[in-house]
């Protein structure tokens, strides 16, 4: 089934929307009320990095099937279907999720919205959103149009939104009782009719669906670096705690690998809303749950920043280099970049930090008080230390030739990245985040070299 559809607002979530709903086929435009956005997607430029998507984005519009503008009336009289997928930030408070943008978007496509208008709702919002929303489309629409309103929250991952978009694992449907088509047309939309995970509910549920989902990563995050702690204390091998773990189905291995925490744009304030939402129902167990997950992942940060001060001592001398500062690998975004808040705590101790992040530009690193390098070789010049500590690929580079250029070969990184065998054999001392600095036992006839230590007990015991 060919749709006319339009997607509201057009960030990391939006942009992605759009172009992927036109490479099925469906013809799209996108609203966003910033005009530089809006031109930089009609210039085929996504305002941010996501893999693949301007490439999609240049073929959809040379298609014909995906136009952009600034005026909601257009999206109303062109389409049938319409997305809501502005921003839920956090509120001024940093709890609960601000819902003003979505209650403006909506306000201002429902005077416009032709018959029998679906409008779909993608953001993240609290229980009773889709609610009201409803209430305030069916007030301000036009007489007899009889829109229908759902709730389909989104389960994108950024560095592979479109993959992700392209085929979902699951699509959740929040139904009204009485619109009775929607689930039909959407079902017709996705192209997935047979689809076993395709799950119909109610509005508060699937409101809870996205915000639950993100809180138990959160807490799987928080878990394994807590037990990276202890494994640190104890000598033991927090990849090994995981890989085991991550062997029982019951678990599962993703989001096991420990590091400095999580961040993002989702995961965080996702876990602040959803705190929210559980103190005012009286739902104490899963507040004090989601708490305790914030706090560890907070306390990762500190650690990483203690654990090179304890390297370095504590007179500031030469530079230290950070590898990657986004959130995650594949990605440009900053928002809540733990790499970003270890940075700024090594400025205040005095050290000259330098970075360097393959999708990051100056421009976007207002947050980071270190400066910003355009090379990896530029960033580690006569460096004292590197930091890589999160999932970010090098790629061009080896430890062999960064050996030539830094002061001293020293890392400081996490347990999970696959390849610091090579970087021992290259020459450095490997500081890694939930291994011992030294071993927790040692086999006589088994010497371990100073700094060397991975955490793994010899292979014959």
């Amino acid at each position: 089934m060919k749709a006319s559809i339009s997607v509201i607002g057009l960030g990391r979530l939006g942009a992605t929307q759009a172009a992927c709903f036109a490479a099925l086929g469906h013809d799209v435009i996108g609203v966003d009320t910033d005009p530089d956005r809006v031109q930089n997607l009609r210039d085929g430029r996504a305002p941010f990095f996501e893999p693949g998507l301007d490439a999609l984005i240049t073929e959809q519009l040379a298609a014909g099937r995906l136009h952009f503008s600034t005026d909601a009336a257009v999206a109303g009289s062109r389409a049938d279907i319409h997305f809501l997928a502005v921003g839920t930030p956090s509120s001024s408070d940093g709890h609960r999720a601000d819902t003003d943008q979505l209650t403006a978007a909506t306000a201002a496509l429902a005077p416009h919205l032709r018959p029998r208008g679906l409008v779909v709702g993608k953001s993240t919002a609290p229980p009773g959103t889709a609610e009201r929303l409803r209430s305030m489309i069916r007030r301000n629409a036009p007489p007899g149009t009889e829109p229908e309103l759902v709730w389909n929250p989104e389960f994108l991952r950024e560095g592979s939104a479109v993959a992700d978009c392209l085929s979902p694992d699951r699509v959740v449907l929040g139904l009204h009782p009485q619109d009775v088509s929607s689930e039909q047309r959407l079902r017709a939309l996705y192209g997935l009719a047979t689809r076993r995970s395709f799950f119909v509910t109610d509005y508060r549920t699937a409101e809870l669906v996205k915000q639950a989902a993100n809180a138990y990563l959160a807490l799987k995050i928080s878990y394994i670096n807590a037990i990276a702690e202890l494994c640190e204390q104890n000598g033991a091998d927090v990849t090994m705690v995981s890989d085991a773990l991550g062997a029982d189905p019951r678990i599962g291995r993703g989001h096991l690998d420990s590091g400095i925490g999580y961040g993002g744009g989702c995961l965080p304030k996702d876990v602040r809303a959803l705190i929210s939402v559980a103190h005012e129902a009286g739902a104490y167990s899963l507040a004090g749950m989601l708490q305790a997950a914030q706090a560890t992942n907070s306390a990762r940060r500190d650690h990483a920043v203690a654990r090179a001060a304890s390297v370095l001592g504590p007179t500031p001398q030469g530079p230290i280099a950070v590898l990657g500062i986004a959130f995650k690998a594949d990605t440009d975004d900053l928002r809540e970049a733990p790499i970003v808040d270890v940075v700024n705590q090594l400025v205040d101790l005095g050290w000259e930090v330098r970075v360097y992040d393959p999708y990051v530009t100056a421009q976007r690193v207002p947050s980071c008080r270190a400066a910003l390098e355009p090379t990896v070789s530029a960033a580690c010049a006569g460096a004292q230390l590197v930091l890589l500590l999160g999932s970010h690929r090098l790629t061009g580079v080896t430890p062999e030739a960064l050996g030539d250029v830094v002061g001293a070969r020293r890392l400081l990184t996490v347990a999970s990245r696959p390849e610091l065998d090579r970087w021992r054999a290259a020459g450095w001392e490997c500081i890694i985040l939930g291994a011992s600095a030294t071993p927790h036992r040692t086999d006589p006839a088994v010497a371990v070299p100073a700094g060397s230590w991975t955490g793994r007990l010899p292979e014959h015991q």
